[in-house]
């Protein structure tokens, strides 16, 4: 990558860089490979399947996903009004910052969302049978999607197990997931067996010290566990000697 702007790294990471990528790098890969993270695969993923669609990526994900789940307020280009409600977003120091935009691999990070819709979106997750549709068939194979994408696929080391986008801790019944583009930084998770669904969004990026919105994340959902938590940056008072 060699962005125009580092500032906006992947507004000009278009079709063709991506598919030059590809033809560079190949498609073999081990028998058993190994789990890799990567947001180059689900961008590849999410462009893949609007051109096999033979739509724009957005109006595919709003065919398939957010009209029958009922998402008004999710968008990659934002309306007139959506606009005034997007927060500046901010580096790790303070310092604000421009939102990155991406162009081919929009699937990767591109999508912009409000609260309400996330928890919508967990909710449907949470009670696949009871998300709305147009029709019978629609219903079912979205409901089966969403029971398909939380079924666990492989062990990953100090993390849990991963699902399709979804990670997974087994002890503690919880999906989720944590997010990141320039000045912001995301998280979310649900857990069917409390019913409990919880959304972060933060208008500061991370840092090395780890994700704003996911130490937030983990301190609701402990408080909400009646675990002992620390607001994230507070330390302990000294203990002194009797």
């Amino acid at each position: 990558m060699h962005p125009a702007n580092p500032e906006d790294p992947y507004a000009d990471y278009d079709a063709q860089k991506l598919l030059a990528f590809i033809d560079s790098h190949g498609l073999t890969k081990p028998d058993k490979p190994a789990f890799n993270y990567s947001n180059l695969g689900a961008g590849l993923l999410g462009y893949a399947l609007a051109h096999r669609a033979n739509q724009p990526f957005f109006a595919l994900l709003d065919e398939r996903i957010l009209g029958p789940l009922g998402l008004t307020d999710t968008a990659i280009a934002l309306g007139e009004e959506q606009q005034t409600r997007f927060m500046q977003g901010h580096r790790a120091n303070g310092m604000a910052t421009m939102p990155w935009h991406l162009d081919a691999i929009a699937g990767a990070g591109g999508l912009r969302a409000s609260v309400t819709d996330l928890l919508s979106y967990l909710e449907a997750f949470c009670n696949p049978e009871g998300q709305r549709s147009k029709s019978q068939s629609d219903r079912h194979s979205l409901s089966t999607a969403l029971e398909n994408a939380q079924k666990p696929r492989e062990e990953i080391r100090d993390v849990g197990q991963i699902c399709l986008g979804w990670l997974y801790r087994r002890d503690e019944h919880t999906h989720w997931h944590t997010g990141g583009t320039g000045g912001f930084t995301s998280y979310a998770a649900f857990n069917r067996q409390s019913g409990r669904a919880i959304v972060v969004l933060a208008n500061a990026g991370g840092s090395i010290d780890g994700s704003p919105a996911e130490a937030i994340g983990h301190y609701v959902a402990d408080r909400l566990d009646g675990k002992p938590a620390l607001w994230p940056g507070s330390t302990l008072p000294a203990q002194h000697a009797g």
